[in-house]
């Protein structure tokens, strides 16, 4: 049945006549009196239905698939007001059994312990470094730490160039 109030797709076919497809319901197409339409005549009035025919079957795997998962919800949330499930299974009673006794800890040697090796980290993002600047119009500029600039506005090759200079640099003399 041609709905009209989900919107439409229409094609003109060489004859003149119109063949509408519902935009919800893909891979369907109608002509001027709402019969369906073989997909050849869809096809002549510049559809694409292999995409569209698609369409349909993933539309149809997603309400299984959707139909699926409330079927399991209905499942679940009866259970859960019959009082089946309010926290799963009962734990089993424990049994009378000893506790195994811990195996006793190893007594401290005399030789003192080395203590680990930390490595000492340096927070590089606190320290004052060059920076590469958008400058507009596709333009950039090559900051010393101190916020003075080493460059015009250059483009972005040269400005890099430049950048990666000065960075080298100041990692060959740290």
């Amino acid at each position: 049945m041609l709905d009209l109030n989900d919107g439409l797709t229409r094609r003109r076919l060489s004859n003149g006549s119109m063949i509408s497809m519902v935009k919800s319901k893909p891979g369907v197409w109608y002509d001027d009196n709402g019969e369906v339409v073989a997909l050849e005549v869809a096809r002549d009035a510049g559809f694409d239905v292999a995409i569209l025919l698609l369409e349909q079957a993933k539309q149809d795997r997603l309400k299984k698939a959707l139909a699926l998962v409330e079927a399991q919800f209905a499942e679940t949330k009866a259970a859960v007001e019959a009082g089946a499930l309010l926290d799963g299974p009962p734990d089993p009673e424990p049994e009378d059994e000893p506790e195994p006794e811990p195996e006793p800890e190893p007594e401290p040697e005399d030789e003192p312990e080395e203590e680990p090796v930390q490595a000492k980290k340096v927070d590089r993002r606190s320290e004052p470094r060059h920076r590469m600047v958008f400058a507009g119009k596709g333009l950039f500029r090559v900051k010393a730490p101190d916020g003075s600039a080493l460059s015009d506005a250059l483009p972005r090759a040269e400005a890099e160039a430049i950048y990666r200079q000065v960075t080298s640099a100041r990692a060959e003399a740290a």
